[in-house]
């Protein structure tokens, strides 16, 4: 059943969804130093440089599906850029002539290795190493002989890995699946006798992982469900810190897959522009029935294209188009972001966040007050509060639509299999990091005059035990903490506490990359806090 799991998902895989499965391939084939390459390199027809065991780096290019005469005739400049052309990148340090290599998970037709063999001869007058291929066949031996390593020992993991492979990828992703699935294979337990796993053991379990990760979400990616793939690359990140937190890792060992799935997922929020900014219309389907769902969607991709303009800041990359349309299109849709639940206020802060860079005027802070007075009219006296972050939008869309049903046509039919009795009503877990946002930018007017109905709402948070559980979607064990603001306090003091921004609460593994941390409190909103929102604040604020 695995094998015929692997030999279908190499089959209809594209370049992107095996690139890093392939990347693992040749780490167990001796290779080092193992690098996905940027948009840029791509276009000079290099996808992966590596370095083999004798010490040569080494270009690989990935193709998918039969390579036929016609699509070698499309990429044949390609190909010439990937045999002549020295690829540039820090890895490689010494003025060896590289090796070469044409890699397709199908096959490579015969005219073609006839064309492949006649540029070899003229390269070899050139004193320039062959081009060779690799293709799927041995892609297939590859991976099974990888078997040991890849698959969970034990019937329920693979029964999970089947369940996630097995979705038509169109829907949400299945993220307390896809987590429980790396808990098992990558935050390894302890030996019998106590001592933590080897390196080597831990590497493994890090590489393994990201080979599951695509081999899971292998029909959202066909899909070009981009949300899912960011979502999946994510947890799949945060498992990799939670091992390399529990047994602090040196960042050596898992840094080239960490760069690696950074990359798959800048790219996935780059195509997710693209799809943005190419779409005449945010409706899909029926556009009464999409109602329900279209300030959803808003928010969500608003939330996306914040994280990329915000990640390309940090590159120092051309940004004047991106921000351009991403300021046009949040001013249109303004209206339209309103909290579904506490699980969309990480989405919405992203926004602000970004809005606070390309619009000077008070525009960012009216929003953040939008969001702030939507939670403060749900707590009033007969109302239900906001969900919690522990709800995730696939919890309560059967409940919207429902109410968007019945207030359009009035009627008794319903998605919902359950009445929905859930009180959120007097506590909130990131009304007080927002409420500090405001105190920070010194709006001390609105300040007073939410107070009272401020002071009436408890502040809700987690502690959990050990730094490493920070990372995990559940915890068994752990401290949920309830409040209540004073009555009565002074701005100073409410000013000192909002400018503590020390983040003492975040693990030491991810506080070096703001952006990830960012990117996990969408994933994870239930990890959100006041004091990783102030963090947050303090870190956007000194991006350029």
């Amino acid at each position: 059943m695995l094998e015929r799991v692997i030999e279908n998902w190499l089959a209809k895989s594209t370049e992107r969804t095996y690139q890093l499965p392939f990347c693992y391939m040749l780490s167990r084939q001796g290779y080092t130093r193992i690098h996905l390459t940027r948009h840029c390199a791509m276009e000079l027809g290099v996808d992966i440089i590596a370095i083999a065991r004798d010490g040569v780096p080494c270009a690989f290019q990935l193709k998918s599906g039969k390579i036929s005469l016609s699509a070698w005739r499309d990429i044949s400049r390609q190909v010439t850029d990937l045999v002549f052309v020295k690829p540039a990148h820090p890895s490689i340090t010494n003025n060896q002539q590289h090796r070469t290599f044409l890699v397709t998970n199908n096959v490579i037709e015969e005219e073609v290795q006839r064309a492949i063999d006649g540029l070899n001869r003229t390269l070899e007058t050139k004193s320039v190493p062959p081009l060779q291929t690799i293709v799927g066949g041995q892609l297939f031996q590859w991976a099974k002989e990888l078997e040991s390593d890849l698959w969970p020992t034990e019937l329920t993991d693979t029964r999970l890995l089947l369940e996630i492979y097995l979705e038509d990828g169109k829907n949400f992703l299945p993220k307390e699946k896809l987590s429980s699935l790396f808990e098992k294979t990558i935050v390894l337990e302890r030996n019998k006798n106590g001592k933590p796993p080897s390196k080597e053991k831990c590497k493994r379990a890090i590489s393994s992982g990201a080979l599951l990760c695509s081999i899971a979400t292998h029909n959202f990616s066909n899909q070009e469900n981009h949300v899912a793939v960011i979502e999946a690359w994510t947890i799949y990140i945060a498992s990799v810190f939670a091992l390399a937190e529990r047994y602090n890792l040196n960042p050596t060992v898992y840094s080239d897959e960490l760069e690696i799935a950074e990359e798959i997922i800048f790219n996935s929020l780059s195509e997710l522009y693209i799809e943005l900014k190419d779409r005449k219309t945010l409706i899909e389907g029926n556009a009464s029935v999409d109602s329900a769902f279209i300030r959803i969607r808003i928010i969500s991709l608003l939330a996306f294209a914040s994280i990329l303009v915000l990640w390309k800041r940090i590159r120092h990359e051309d940004m004047e188009d991106y921000d351009k349309f991403y300021k046009t299109f949040i001013e249109k849709h303004i209206r339209k972001l309103q909290p579904w639940g506490e699980g969309a206020i990480p989405q919405l802060l992203s926004i602000f966040w970004y809005f606070t860079k390309v619009n000077a005027t008070s525009k960012p802070e009216v929003l953040l007050i939008n969001i702030m007075n939507f939670i403060l009219h749900a707590n009033k006296e007969g109302y239900h509060g906001v969900p919690s972050p522990y709800y995730e939008i696939s919890d309560l869309l059967p409940y919207i639509i429902d109410s968007q049903i019945r207030s359009c046509i009035n009627h008794n039919f319903r998605m919902s299999d359950k009445p929905f009795d859930d009180d959120f009503r007097g506590r909130s877990y990131l009304l007080e990091g927002m409420f500090h946002l405001i105190v920070k930018r010194r709006w001390k007017q609105y300040a007073r005059f939410i107070w009272p109905q401020y002071t009436r709402i408890a502040n809700v948070s987690f502690e959990y035990e050990k730094p490493w559980h920070f990372f995990r979607w559940r915890n068994k064990t752990g401290i949920e903490r309830t409040k209540f603001p004073l009555h009565t306090k002074d701005w100073a003091a409410l000013k000192n506490e909002s400018l503590e921004s020390e983040g003492n609460m975040l693990p030491a593994t991810i506080k070096k990359f703001p952006i990830l941390v960012l990117l996990f409190t969408i994933v994870y909103p239930h990890r959100l806090s006041a004091g990783i929102i102030r963090w947050l604040d303090k870190q956007i604020n000194q991006i350029d």
